[in-house]
């Protein structure tokens, strides 16, 4: 058999085509999601970045609230990019001069904008918009293989940085998600449960529609894969708007400033205010659309009425809002990070909570008692009759944690426990080990304070 030379070989794959298949996978071509700081205000700034990448050309738009200016001088080589982009305010003119480079999935690189006294460059990193963002949460129902009855099931997913996480819930407890992926539209994720050294995995395939995910349940059992069908719709969690949210930006002298939202109900409407130094400002038209709170807040100054629309998602105590600040037929973008204000905890006191001995065990109640000395947090834990010493209690912030050493079918395992304190009541969760590893089990707990 003749071997043909490197040469004749190389020659081969480039006429044929096969060499420019390789290069496909560093095509730049398609939408991205940017984000950066803010030249001005403080916060995320984010774009949609469009590209389409011709050899070593780069041609493309850059949308951002503030108009959709076509990118110039696009050049891209060994995966490095550049481009600029133009915009006019008046007689001023502006110019954003990018440059980049492609590490993995991300675009990371510097933004310098010239048109003010000194130019001002901040970093910037880029992902691939997905054709359908499978963030939110997704439910489902099972049906029990033991006894025929149906269980409600969730997903919690986020997709940011190009990379997707999620977390599993059922009504009893949690687990993170592992193995990730979001391929086109095509998702795919598994849930590995661990207790000791034997483990469970279940996998996760399906379809993103219009409608919902459809696809297959693959559970290991044995020598045997079980396959059941899957059909996921997205569900929208209940939030508590009400209360108090406040996040922090630099200020022109570095310091930071701090920004509250109040929000409060009257009636049927919410109402509200936002202060930040030694303004306070009354909100308008706030509205809970599902999980996500809209409202709007308009100023007035020498050029007359400034209105500022804020819409953000509310995830238990952090809400993620956008920010818009319309100039005239533009609109300046910016992302906050919002976390309620909670009033301070008060650990101490005796609480309680029933759980079962396994799952269908008889129902058992649990006493945890915290006393507080000198500055200091004790206490102790009681499982019907049996008492444990509480190992590396803390309290931070609101939320209390903790360890137990106990015996699990003549084994010694660990406990670890963690839950938020809200006035009279924690909400948290249990794992066993001390090990961080994605996939153990945490089980919920929900105790409340017993009366003196």
């Amino acid at each position: 058999m003749k071997t043909l030379p490197l040469k004749e070989i190389f020659a081969f794959i480039l006429t044929t085509g096969l060499g420019q298949l390789a290069a496909a996978a560093d095509d730049l071509s398609g939408s991205w999601i940017l984000s950066s700081e803010a030249f001005i205000g403080g916060g995320t700034s984010e774009a949609t970045l469009t590209l389409k990448q011709e050899g070593a050309e780069l041609s493309g738009a850059y949308e951002d609230g503030f108009g959709k200016p076509e990118i110039e001088e696009g050049k891209v080589a060994d995966g490095e990019i550049s481009f600029k982009i133009t915009r006019t305010f008046g007689d001023r003119v502006f110019t954003t001069k990018y440059s980049g480079k492609l590490k993995g999935k991300l675009l990371i690189g510097s933004m310098t904008l010239e048109g003010f006294n000194e130019p001002r460059t901040v970093e910037w990193r880029a992902y691939r918009a997905p054709e359908i963002d499978p963030t939110g949460l997704w439910k489902w129902q099972t049906t029990s293989q033991r006894d025929g009855t149906k269980r409600d099931s969730w997903v919690k997913l986020t997709y940011a940085g190009g990379e997707l996480t999620g977390t599993y819930k059922t009504g009893r407890g949690q687990s993170q998600v592992v193995d990730a992926k979001l391929e086109g539209k095509q998702i795919s994720f598994k849930v590995v449960l661990r207790f000791g050294e034997r483990s469970f995995s279940t996998a996760y395939s399906g379809m993103l529609g219009d409608k919902g995910l459809s696809g297959k349940i693959t559970s290991r059992r044995g020598e045997e894969d079980r396959v059941v069908d899957w059909a996921a719709a997205r569900d929208i969690p209940k939030v508590d708007p009400l209360g108090t949210w406040s996040w922090s930006r630099p200020g022109r002298d570095g310091a930071l400033n701090e920004t509250k939202i109040t929000i409060k109900k009257e009636g049927d409407h919410l109402t509200g205010t936002l202060s930040g130094g030694d303004t306070e400002t009354p909100i308008e038209d706030a509205k809970l659309d599902g999980d996500v709170l809209n409202f709007k807040m308009t100023r007035e100054n020498d050029r007359g009425s400034l209105v500022t629309t804020y819409s953000g998602k509310i995830d238990g105590d952090v809400l993620i809002a956008k920010i818009g600040i319309n100039f005239g037929e533009r609109t300046f973008n910016r992302k906050v990070v919002a976390k309620r204000v909670l009033a301070k905890a008060n650990p101490v006191g005796t609480w309680t909570w029933t759980s079962r001995r396994g799952r269908d065990g008889d129902s058992v109640e649990n006493k945890l008692t915290l006393t507080k000395a000198d500055g200091k947090l004790a206490g102790s834990f009681t499982r019907g009759d049996d008492q444990s010493a509480l190992e590396d209690l803390a309290l931070d912030g609101n939320t209390v944690s903790f360890k137990l050493q106990r015996t699990f079918r003549d084994n010694p395992v660990t406990l670890r426990y963690s839950g938020q304190i809200r006035g009279d009541s924690i909400k948290g969760s249990y794992r066993f080990g001390d090990s961080d590893e994605a996939g153990g089990w945490e089980t919920f707990w929900n105790a409340e304070r017993a009366a003196k």
